[in-house]
């Protein structure tokens, strides 16, 4: 491969240290986000190229029989749809895009997953909550987003992660809304802590 470290196009070197290894199959979907964050609102001109160039980079050999192009131009339009991403029109510019609150979720979590430690620090993050029935679609919400970023059940109220994350529950309980309704707290001790240790492949005690 290529030396990541050179210059390959105008949001490359901000773009490519934020995403998860690419050393396997980078998703369309993460290159197009990523672009959108960084620049915060970009030009649809000026980013289904640069997405491109990035992805016959990164993957070369993938993209010699596909195209690039129309891969980048249905992800935007699937982004349009999912609520992912919105066009900005003004008068006599090319439509520029920008990201949603939804948007704007899924590429901290693509920042977040990159930044994940290789080693455990012996604590785990725990996050309990208890939402009313009434609010509900925030409680499914909320644990989607859990189990997306890796956290796993132990009941219905409380999840369980083993790796740093209190800036990112921050942001997630923010764009929900949620208060005491939802509490994250640190301990190096859990009962159950040979299965959780099974659960997230960490070394036995």
């Amino acid at each position: 491969m290529k030396d990541k470290q050179k210059i390959i196009s105008g949001w490359s070197n901000e773009l490519l240290p934020q995403l998860p290894e690419y050393h396997t199959k980078l998703p369309v979907s993460d290159i197009v986000l990523g672009i959108i964050g960084i620049a915060s609102i970009v030009s649809v001109a000026i980013l289904a190229p640069n997405a491109v160039q990035i992805l016959k980079y990164v993957e070369p050999d993938r993209w010699k029989k596909n195209n690039p192009r129309y891969r980048v131009d249905a992800t935007l339009q699937r982004f349009i749809k999912e609520g992912v991403i919105k066009l900005v029109h003004i008068e006599g510019e090319t439509p520029r895009v920008r990201l949603t609150a939804k948007g704007k979720m899924r590429f901290r979590k693509l920042r977040f997953c990159k930044n994940i430690p290789k080693i455990w620090d012996g604590k785990w993050r725990v996050m309990l909550f208890d939402i009313k029935e009434k609010q509900r679609k925030v409680r499914n919400h909320l644990r989607s987003e859990l189990r997306t970023i890796g956290f796993r059940k132990l009941q219905n109220s409380v999840w369980v992660y083993p790796y740093e994350c209190e800036e990112f529950l921050a942001l997630l309980k923010t764009d929900l809304m949620l208060g005491q309704e939802a509490l994250y707290f640190v301990t190096e001790k859990m009962e159950g802590d040979a299965y959780l240790r099974k659960l997230f492949f960490l070394p036995k005690q």
